[in-house]
């Protein structure tokens, strides 16, 4: 049976099973199904049941006028028939759709605290479409393999695919890392190797390169949660939660 599952980041604050016999409300309110404390979302924001009479029976997801409209995968829609692996997106809260047993998102820890609860009557902050897809792309590169580094002026977070990436401190560097390039213009490259892992390699004697706080000499795979350090500038490693 499918489930929904939600995230902040990567965290995992909830899970919920659907049932064909009952209806599923994601809001704010406190009579929503799966309730996501955010002041994006609507008391009642979308609605996820079971169609038995469509599409020789669907799961469809329909908007109930949310003041930030519904999206999914950056695509807005008034209704969407589901399919597993999508992503319904919330500001900066994502909801997955998946099935029992195909995820190793089940697997994870849901995050057992709580947040202060939000003011039912407070309205629902309107967000503008430009900065909703930020924040819904940024909430999706966390899901997804990234690196994440500290710039000289903000947190940086990039999602990684097939390409090269360059780690070091010009321009042209996809990693540029604060300091002079007199360090050595590129210190290292990521990239997924042939058998389809993610992999440092150190390119400069002059800027070493690190992996949990062992010297890289060629290549190294990375795992998840693994830090990175180049000329005392740390990066951390996250492989996808979801592919």
């Amino acid at each position: 049976m499918p489930k929904l599952i939600v995230f902040r980041g990567r965290t995992k604050e909830a899970v919920h099973d659907l049932d064909p016999v009952e209806q599923c409300v994601i809001g704010r309110g406190e009579a929503a199904t799966l309730r996501i404390d955010s002041p994006m979302v609507s008391r009642r924001h979308v609605l996820v049941s079971w169609k038995a009479d469509r599409d020789e029976g669907c799961w469809l997801a329909e908007d109930l006028g949310g003041t930030n409209g519904f999206w999914v995968d950056g695509v807005q829609h008034e209704e969407k028939v589901l399919s597993l692996g999508d992503v319904l997106e919330f500001g900066r809260h994502v909801v997955v759709f998946h099935e029992t047993g195909l995820s190793r998102l089940e697997d994870l820890p849901t995050y057992a605290g709580r947040r202060s609860r939000l003011d039912e009557e407070e309205s629902t902050a309107h967000v503008s479409r430009e900065d909703m897809q930020r924040m819904v792309q940024k909430a999706k590169t966390r899901l997804s393999t990234h690196l994440r580094w500290r710039g000289e002026d903000r947190l940086h977070e990039l999602k990684l695919g097939e390409e090269k990436y360059l780690v070091g401190f010009t321009a042209q560097c996809a990693v540029r890392l604060p300091g002079n390039p007199l360090l050595g213009k590129t210190a290292a490259k990521v990239f997924r190797n042939f058998s389809g892992r993610f992999v440092i390699e150190s390119l400069s004697s002059l800027a070493a390169v690190r992996v949990n706080g062992a010297k890289v000499s060629t290549e190294q795979e990375l795992k998840d949660g693994d830090t990175i350090t180049v000329k005392g500038h740390e990066l951390t490693f996250h492989s996808a939660l979801m592919e």
